[in-house]
């Protein structure tokens, strides 16, 4: 087997350069136990560290949980991939990151999911680990404003307000239709 390692740095001053910069980095960080690939990116004053919708660690300037961004790489154990060369910013694509994913499932096509499917996502970051039911569609329409698909669930759980989710909550929990 051919293979290529990849140079990482722990060279958490440069890291915030970088993302101060506006660049989105890859880097790797500790969460609960594991080590998985994630996306660093600056949100305003936030500092973001995420892997497929979920949010292994952030810091901001207010923060009273870590005295400084140092820190909170340190006790994830973040080591990002050294950029190769410098990108100008000028030549960096202009899209946001949720204009990335969103003619997956917008722009007029079919939505995923459709009345009477039962629908669920499997939780691992809390306490109640495993199957998690959200509910049985009940009526399916899009929405203009939202510009996403609309479900109206029966029997979903108690913390839903009113059983309304849109298409984008669910694709980013990674639900799922279940028998």
């Amino acid at each position: 087997m051919n293979t290529k390692g990849y140079k990482t740095s722990k060279d958490y001053e440069h890291l915030k350069e970088l993302l101060d910069d506006g660049f989105d980095v890859i880097c790797f960080s500790d969460c609960d136990g594991c080590r998985d690939v994630c996306h660093a990116y600056k949100d305003e004053d936030w500092y973001r560290v995420t892997s497929r919708g979920i949010e292994y660690n952030v810091y901001w300037p207010d923060m009273h949980r870590y005295s400084s961004f140092e820190e909170m790489c340190k006790d994830s154990n973040i080591e990002f991939i050294e950029p190769v060369e410098e990108v100008k910013q000028s030549e960096q694509p202009e899209y946001s990151y949720l204009e990335e994913f969103h003619p997956i499932y917008h722009c007029g096509k079919k939505p995923t999911w459709k009345v009477g499917d039962k629908l669920a996502y499997y939780e691992l970051t809390t306490d109640a680990e495993g199957e998690c039911i959200y509910g049985i569609v009940d009526e399916v329409h899009f929405d203009e404003e939202h510009e996403d698909w609309r479900y109206q669930l029966k029997d979903y759980p108690h913390w839903m307000d009113d059983g309304v989710i849109y298409e984008e909550e669910l694709i980013s929990s990674e639900a799922y239709k279940v028998k």
